[in-house]
């Protein structure tokens, strides 16, 4: 029988873990939306008023495919430090955009796969946005600490 050894890092890894799983499918789901709503996705994109339509254009249709891959190493664990790294400026670029919009008042759809009501962008969307840039963070620092469990050394048995 082989018990695994209890690690000071295990509920950090375990929590980490978490974190990973959900990010990679909030980042997979709000890609998947963008991808099925790309013109709703683009109107936001512009609505931000930050890019000038070429760049606007190519960011509306290349960012949900960059999510997708993301969310899903994240999820799949394949290249976790990539993606970690990646869901990080990704959220990152979202929080800058999101802060951009609140300080300009702009009343615009969000761009994120939730409604495409127009509403204010408000600082505690930000905030919303802010708290997703902290778990991704805690998940790259996490794929940079977490070692594996070794199985702890099996006792002679009688």
């Amino acid at each position: 029988m082989v018990r695994y050894a209890l690690r000071g890092n295990q509920v950090w890894g375990d929590g980490v873990r978490l974190l990973r799983l959900a990010l990679g499918g909030i980042l997979l789901w709000t890609g998947l939306t963008k991808i099925l709503y790309p013109y709703d996705f683009l109107a936001a994109v512009y609505g931000y008023e930050l890019l000038g339509p070429q760049t606007g254009w190519w960011l509306a249709a290349t960012l949900p495919w960059v999510e997708v891959g993301v969310g899903t190493s994240l999820i799949l664990g394949v290249w976790q430090h990539g993606g970690a790294l990646l869901a990080t400026l990704l959220c990152l670029m979202f929080t800058a955009a999101r802060a951009s919009a609140a300080a300009d008042g702009l009343k615009i759809p969000c761009g994120c796969a939730a409604g495409r009501e127009p509403e204010f962008m408000s600082y505690w969307k930000v905030g919303e946005s802010a708290l997703l840039l902290l778990v991704a963070g805690a998940v790259f620092v996490g794929s940079l600490t977490i070692t594996p469990r070794e199985p702890a050394a099996q006792e002679p048995t009688p």
